[in-house]
């Protein structure tokens, strides 16, 4: 489970290597989701011992209650179920590149990650408790499989320095996982002697079915965070590039592809006064650029983020034909802002969908013309985009 937690973890490290609530959500998720599955089947089949060994009356007949027997064995099971996710903490911790700012993995996603361990190794308790069938391990890992990948009930994919965890998701899963583990602690000591039905067992029968749906109902375990009163801000010629603190190690890439978009459009239309993040206070200022910053952002990414921005429109005149040139002159004017920052026409596979051999060709054919002759030929796109804005207003 290490191993299939690190190579998990560290196959795509330059995507979280240098911003911590995402180095601490790729660290949950490479500990927790395959990895969770393989708990899952590996604490159902270690709760098949007593099948397996004929010894169910001998657990009955020991001098510890039966109760403390099975905790101290789920226990067990916990405790090396915990191990890759303690392991890929301190390997993440020691991957941190220098340029980051001070800080640490964020403990409400370690809890997130803790807590998941405790539900999908009691669900895999439970179940080995219940099937007597060399089965119960593969249904113990399918059982699994739709809450840690089909619903992504229990840890989020990323870690934007947006969002944070949310205080109720939290709670609601810590009730929730001491729920399972009430749950399969009581299915273990009763459920091999066919028990009668009892308080107890009505009391758990309710409560896992109204945890699942509380889980549910509170929504996905992130929640936005506020906007910080310091964000980190540079300046990229006449424009200002801010971005979270957290997101600080990334603001040399912002204001490298702040710089180069300013030139590119030199002459077409005026840089903005300011490049934001989403979520920042500052970004509410007249000609300023919001950019939605994708978890692992890179300078290309940030280009990418700019070109769409801009050349982005809002279209929905009545005019068909209106409409038409204007979202065709938005992507051609996309791929031409990345492409004459970059220097050349990238693989077609990035380009929007709607773009066709034909407008891809006319794009590469501006490209190795002139600068005047690319700066009319943008200036006519830049105009066909605006004229569809101003019929959408």
């Amino acid at each position: 489970m290490v191993i299939l937690t690190l190579t998990l973890l560290l196959r795509e490290s330059d995507l979280w290597n240098r911003v911590w609530p995402e180095a601490s959500v790729q660290v949950i998720a490479a500990a927790t989701q395959l990895t969770g599955v393989t708990v899952a089947a590996t604490a159902a089949w270690s709760a098949q011992r007593v099948h397996r060994g004929n010894t169910t009356e001998l657990l009955y007949a020991a001098a510890r209650p039966r109760w403390q027997i099975e905790l101290i064995h789920l226990f067990g099971t916990l405790l090396y179920s915990a191990t890759p996710l303690a392991v890929a903490a301190l390997v993440a911790t020691f991957m941190m590149t220098p340029e980051v700012p001070s800080g640490s993995l964020w403990p409400s996603y370690i809890g997130l990650g803790l807590l998941s361990m405790v539900i999908i190794a009691s669900l895999g308790h439970a179940v080995g408790s219940i099937i007597k069938s060399r089965l119960a391990s593969p249904i113990a890992a399918a059982l699994s499989f739709g809450p840690l990948f089909v619903l992504s009930l229990f840890v989020p994919h990323y870690g934007e320095a947006t969002k944070e965890v949310s205080p109720q998701a939290l709670v609601v899963r810590a009730v929730f996982a001491v729920i399972c583990l009430s749950v399969a602690i009581f299915i273990s000591t009763t459920a091999r002697r066919g028990a009668t039905l009892s308080l107890p067992r009505i009391a758990i029968s309710v409560a896992l079915p109204v945890g699942a749906f509380a889980l549910v109902m509170v929504g996905p375990p992130q929640q936005y965070r506020p906007p910080p009163s310091n964000p980190s801000c540079a300046q990229a010629g006449q424009t200002d590039v801010c971005v979270w603190p957290d997101n600080a190690a990334l603001l040399p890439e912002a204001v490298r592809a702040t710089a180069q978009v300013n030139k590119a459009l030199e002459g077409i239309i005026s840089a903005p006064d300011l490049v934001a993040e989403q979520g920042l206070a500052v970004s509410h200022r007249p000609n300023s650029l919001q950019l939605d910053v994708i978890p692992g952002a890179s300078w290309e990414s940030y280009l990418s983020l700019m070109s769409y921005s801009i050349t982005s429109h809002q279209c929905a005149s009545n005019n068909q034909e209106t409409n038409y040139l204007g979202v065709m002159a938005s992507s051609k004017m996309y791929v031409w802002l990345r492409s004459a920052v970059i220097g050349g026409m990238q693989d077609p596979y990035w380009d929007p969908s709607n773009l066709t051999a034909a407008d891809r060709q006319e794009v590469e054919s501006i490209l190795g013309k002139p600068r005047t002759d690319q700066v009319e030929w943008a200036r006519t796109q830049i105009g066909l985009i605006e004229n569809c804005r101003d019929q959408h207003r």
